[in-house]
């Protein structure tokens, strides 16, 4: 029974409370990590770019070789329902973060041949931590490069999103048992520069926008949305490879992510960037998403 009072899931076609949400330690989700994910917020409690966000999730599915299990408009009625229940039980002022994933379904050599196949799609919700990025959204973070490479694309395709990201964890480890505070950005095995941990990376070279190539990195929603603003400013914006001293010529920095949009970012293995951080480029971008939002987002986070 759902009561309405507490917060709910949505597992494999049923609204069951949060606390109930769980999937088997026999599933390919759990044993090998064969789970393909969205992460999405919401602006003044309504999911954002949910349409763009399911997509990915199919295509990413797809690549993965996990069957595709339900219809998109199916899991995103779905994530609707879930984020209206439980938005009505934070404030009005805060916001939800909805995660939807689709596991590969049980592993047969934990439940034998003729188990039912079939894996699990899932939505739950979780409140933004919007104080998690207040220091950085005011005085930009630091990232650092690990020596973790990024997987090759010939060996994972870096266009899924998934929850195999062992690498990653790996990678921000790494570089906070010296720097706490920062984060990894990971190089390829040439020195090219791919992503961090959680978003898309960035420099700002003569006024215009870079970032590493799409066959290269995760194909961010955000991403997406910071190209689609930078056409409506008339700022440049190109997809290049990106060697790691190209950095030392940017004027500014930032990265994109979902629960915050975009982060400044101040120093890179220890070499500041540009002469202010927030950057130019960076405040025009963030002024024109909260104009598409009707909310100021940096204002949002650094309140918290």
């Amino acid at each position: 029974m759902v009561s309405q009072r507490e917060p709910i899931a949505y597992l494999n076609g049923e609204l069951v409370p949060a606390a109930d949400a769980m999937i088997p330690v026999s599933d390919m989700g759990f044993v090998h990590g064969a789970t393909v994910t969205e992460l999405l917020r919401t602006f003044h409690l309504t999911p954002y770019r949910l349409e763009d966000h399911l997509k990915r999730l199919e295509r990413s599915a797809k690549r993965a070789h996990i069957p595709w299990p339900q219809t998109q408009r199916k899991i995103g009625k779905a994530a609707l329902e879930v984020a209206m229940h439980n938005g009505q039980l934070i404030a009005s002022d805060e916001e939800l973060g909805i995660t939807i994933f689709v596991t590969a379904g049980p592993n047969p050599t934990y439940v034998g041949p003729n188990a039912e196949r079939g894996g699990i799609v899932g939505v739950h919700t979780w409140r933004l931590p919007m104080g998690l990025w207040a220091e950085k959204m005011r005085n930009g973070q630091e990232l650092r490069t690990p020596k973790t490479r990024a997987i090759p694309v010939d060996s994972l395709d870096p266009t899924i999103k998934s929850r195999s990201r062992l690498h990653w964890y790996i990678a921000d480890r790494e570089v906070r048992a010296e720097h706490p505070k920062a984060s990894a950005l990971l190089l390829d095995h040439e020195d090219h520069i791919t992503e961090t941990s959680t978003g898309n990376f960035f420099i700002v070279i003569d006024g215009e926008i870079l970032t590493p190539p799409e066959t290269d990195t995760l194909p961010g929603i955000s991403r997406m949305v910071v190209q689609e603003l930078a056409a409506e400013l008339g700022i440049g914006f190109r997809f290049t490879k990106l060697h790691r001293d190209r950095i030392r010529e940017a004027s500014e920095a930032f990265t994109s992510s979902t629960p915050y949009c975009l982060m400044p970012v101040r120093s890179h293995d220890g070499h500041e960037i540009g002469s202010k951080c927030p950057g130019a480029v960076f405040t025009r971008l963030m002024k024109a998403w909260s104009d598409r939002v009707g909310l100021d987002i940096v204002g949002q986070i650094v309140r918290a």
